[in-house]
């Protein structure tokens, strides 16, 4: 997959929330899947992302 990473960074930067991740990258082309979700404290969680299996790039997320 080629991917700018400040193209990639100008998309996530307004996501924030889980609930905005996770539809965001279904609608991806190949979408990143959620692989895991680290609970920080009661607020603050960092998301995993997986995009094409586990040789795939992978995108961590701190949402609240």
């Amino acid at each position: 997959m080629a991917f700018s990473i400040d193209a990639l960074e100008k998309q996530v930067k307004w996501l924030g929330t889980l609930g905005r991740v996770i539809p965001w990258g279904l609608a991806q082309n190949p979408p990143w899947l959620v692989a895991d979700v680290v609970i920080q404290d009661e607020y603050t969680h960092d998301v995993i992302l997986t995009s094409q299996g586990a040789d795939g790039p992978v995108l961590v997320l701190d949402c609240t």
